[in-house]
């Protein structure tokens, strides 16, 4: 009879201790969710930026081809002066490429890039750099040469770099920016004679 007791009154609760140890599996879970989900947001993005590079690319070889030019051409000969990267005007970004002002609008880009198809619009601003200038050393001088940069997504970087580059940091196709801005860099060439149209 004194045992039954003592099983029943095992039976009505749980201890201090099974409770305990509950919360610190939940908790323990809860980081492991938290932090898988932040991991899969930040490759999601990353895959946004490398389709979008990739997509612009695609598209400003198209457009080169259809002009007949055998080079990549320069910010100032696409009709906007003084565009050089860092700029805080709109004069190289795609949308005003895209905005129907200036010399692009009548070169057709439009047929070959829609903004609303790259997927890193809502990550940052997407823009063409060629101001003449070469990469002496691809490595360190990033922002030479030919070069197509989204802002706001240095923090995918590594994801990025894994993806076009196998991992293999700045000197590949694609680097971050100067260390003061936040853009990622994708390389069309060193110079404006590297247009390959093939």
């Amino acid at each position: 009879m004194v045992m039954k007791r003592i099983r029943a009154k095992r039976r009505d609760g749980f201890t201090v201790v099974e409770i305990a140890v509950v919360i610190v599996v939940m908790a323990i879970l809860t980081v492991f969710v938290a932090w898988g989900s932040q991991e899969a947001s930040r490759r999601a993005k990353a895959a946004d930026v490398v389709t979008s590079f990739r997509t612009a690319e695609g598209a400003f070889l198209n457009w080169h081809v259809k002009q007949s030019w055998s080079t990549w051409q320069t910010e100032n000969q696409l009709g906007f002066p003084n565009a050089t990267y860092p700029s805080l005007t709109d004069n190289i970004r795609f949308d005003y490429l895209l905005s129907g002002a200036g010399a692009p609008s009548t070169l057709d880009l439009r047929n070959f890039l829609n903004m609303n198809e790259l997927p890193a619009r809502s990550i940052g601003q997407m823009r063409y750099d060629n101001d003449a200038d070469s990469n002496t050393d691809p490595c360190t001088d990033v922002d030479g040469g030919v070069n197509l940069q989204i802002s706001n997504a240095k923090e995918y970087f590594a994801y990025i770099d894994a993806t076009v580059d196998k991992g293999d940091g700045q000197c590949g196709k694609v680097a971050q920016c100067s260390a003061a801005f936040s853009c990622v860099v994708y390389r069309l060439g060193t110079q404006s004679s590297d247009f390959r149209a093939n």
